[in-house]
């Protein structure tokens, strides 16, 4: 079964404080309020220093958790309405709020990861329950590579993710046995492959077609999870396919099927929804291309859906 099967999730009171109101319509002053700005300083600091770390420090109040029947504690980020770094440039004009934090914020850019908090496996921190392969499910992973470097900071994930997932997994002691990537853009295979080194080339698997799922179809994300992942894996996915009637299937399958959430470890989904009528890119705004009705109050319902069932949930950019 998944890691944290069995554990209680615990969601910090930052957290909460989006959770349980209506976030919709406040995304940008909420996350300007001085308490959630100081919070946002203590885990970023905390993400930096246990990023592969042997122990597990001293983690802020503002970290939400797993407490689980072993005794065993997992940290996490807390689930915000920025669904991206906490002082991303998405677009809200957080000094026109008048606070101190707000006046004091400097952005950061739109594909700064180094918010994060993922598995951890290294000494203290090592996940018993893994005793089988890791694998990593890249569901939109573009090219192999595109020149820029793996980095958390910055722009970190503009790098393609199937290089930096790899890294960012070995850093954590969990080095990925198989990585599966499918992207339904049309490459010339040579092209694609040219880049990926032959160290990594047996333990990558690409399908250069569209993902799709209706839970029974041979064709089926959740048929091909569990022909090859064992409860005994480790086994974490990326969704970001762009094409919200497929990415919502797939991650509320993760969140509400069993059979399903007993394969997955962690998840990381790029949940495009009406960002307050604010575009960054994504057009999900009214009048936008890509226009959805979902409110950043659905996307972190079905993020902390996920971590109620002990799968470690991210919000991806």
């Amino acid at each position: 079964m998944g890691s944290l099967a069995g554990c209680v999730y615990y969601p910090s009171a930052i957290e909460a404080d989006w959770t349980t109101s209506t976030a919709a319509g406040n995304i940008c002053e909420m996350a300007s309020s001085d308490e959630q700005v100081a919070a946002a300083h203590e885990w970023l600091q905390f993400a930096s220093d246990s990023r592969g770390s042997t122990t597990k420090g001293n983690p802020p109040p503002s970290l939400s958790s797993w407490r689980c029947p072993d005794g065993r504690v997992e940290y996490i980020e807390p689930l915000i309405g920025m669904a991206r770094h906490p002082f991303a440039a998405v677009g809200c004009d957080f000094a026109k709020f008048g606070n101190s934090a707000a006046r004091n914020m400097t952005t950061v850019d739109l594909f700064n990861i180094s918010f994060l908090i993922p598995a951890n496996n290294c000494g203290e921190n090592k996940i018993e329950s893994v005793t089988g392969r890791h694998i990593f499910y890249d569901l939109g992973c573009t090219v192999y590579s595109n020149g820029l470097p793996l980095a958390y900071d910055v722009g970190g994930a503009r790098s393609p993710s199937l290089p930096l997932f790899d890294h960012m997994y070995a850093q954590q002691c969990l080095p990925l046995d198989h990585l599966y990537g499918w992207e339904m853009t049309e490459h010339e295979p040579s092209s694609w492959w040219d880049p990926v080194p032959a160290a990594v080339r047996p333990r990558l698997t690409f399908y250069n077609v569209a993902i799709e799922e209706d839970y029974q179809s041979d064709a089926s994300f959740s048929s091909h999870l569990k022909a090859a992942a064992k409860p005994e894996d480790f086994v974490a996915i990326k969704v970001d396919i762009d094409h919200v009637a497929v990415e919502l299937p797939i991650v509320k399958g993760i969140a509400r099927r069993s059979d399903i959430t007993a394969l997955v470890d962690e998840v990381y989904f790029e949940y495009h929804f009406d960002f307050d009528d604010l575009d960054f890119g994504w057009h999900s705004q009214k009048g936008g291309e890509s226009h959805v009705n979902d409110t950043v109050d659905d996307a972190l319902a079905l993020m902390s859906e996920l971590r109620r069932a002990g799968v470690r949930s991210h919000f991806w950019i």
